[in-house]
């Protein structure tokens, strides 16, 4: 297994690159509004994917296919963040509840949604192992996400 190992002076780098260092406050305001994990095991061996998507736009996303890993990180801008926070909220995402129903050989898939909106902010997280029909909301949850992936990282992850 690949290891990706970013140094603390590369990080460093990041941040003052990044619209955080524009900030005048000590205030930063990045909070994760979304987070989306598959993670198991497939015919073929282990899968594993991780997006994380913050307030102020930064995105990360690494992956982990068979021996094949990968990790990259952009900024998108806040808007568009929160686009895909009320897109995930038109959806159903703020209210899905977990659906366990056995798979063989599928990976697991869990999205958490948050809303920024303070310490009474609605937020939810829920679990899944396959995708229904054209009309089943889990399925449009995962196409939602997986459009924002290719968007966002158009050169892919």
């Amino acid at each position: 297994m690949k290891r990706i190992w970013i140094p603390a002076v590369a990080l460093l780098g990041l941040l003052l690159a990044s619209p955080l260092s524009a900030q005048t406050s000590l205030e930063i305001d990045c909070q994760p509004l979304v987070v989306y994990d598959i993670s198991g095991h497939g015919i073929a061996g282990p899968i594993h994917q991780h997006l994380a998507v913050y307030s102020d736009g930064l995105t990360t996303i690494s992956s982990l296919v068979l021996a094949d890993s990968s990790a990259d990180l952009t900024w998108v801008s806040p808007d568009r963040v929160y686009q895909l926070v009320e897109a995930l909220s038109a959806l159903g995402a703020f209210g899905l509840p977990d659906r366990w129903e056995s798979v063989a050989d599928m990976p697991a898939t869990t999205v958490t949604v948050f809303e920024d909106n303070g310490a009474n902010a609605r937020h939810n997280t829920f679990s899944f192992f396959d995708t229904g029909g054209p009309r089943d909301p889990y399925r449009n949850v995962v196409a939602t996400l997986e459009s924002y992936i290719d968007e966002a990282f158009p050169a892919g992850p």
